[in-house]
């Protein structure tokens, strides 16, 4: 998942199927030292357009637990609207609304990001 050149979230698999791992962007500026303690995350400027930003790594069903931390969610939201708020990318013409739709749609909870 991504807005403008920035990927927000994805995972990465391997050939075994057990090994895989999210990778979350966030904003560095909103994230607490107390969410951020007991995860891998780094701080780096590799996106022009995001320079404040923190990756952070889990294995793939983590995700949710680490969605649960406060300021990780308010720093994955401020980095998505920030973004989103740019108005369309280069890429904007490769986005598959339906595919968000079936994604959204599927979900048997209630989005809290």
């Amino acid at each position: 998942m991504n807005a403008h050149n920035v990927e927000l979230y994805y995972l990465m698999q391997f050939s075994n199927p057990s090994e895989m791992f999210g990778i979350l962007n966030v904003d560095s500026r909103i994230i607490n030292r107390t969410d951020h303690r007991e995860l891998m995350a780094e701080r780096h400027s590799l996106y022009r357009s995001y320079p404040d930003c923190t990756t952070i790594t889990v294995a793939g069903g983590e995700i949710a637990e680490m969605l649960s931390r406060t300021s990780v969610l308010a720093a994955a939201r401020s980095m998505a609207l920030g973004l989103m708020r740019r108005g369309p990318s280069n890429f904007a013409k490769f986005h598959s609304d339906d595919l968000l739709d079936r994604v959204l749609v599927s979900r048997s909870e209630h989005a809290t990001a």
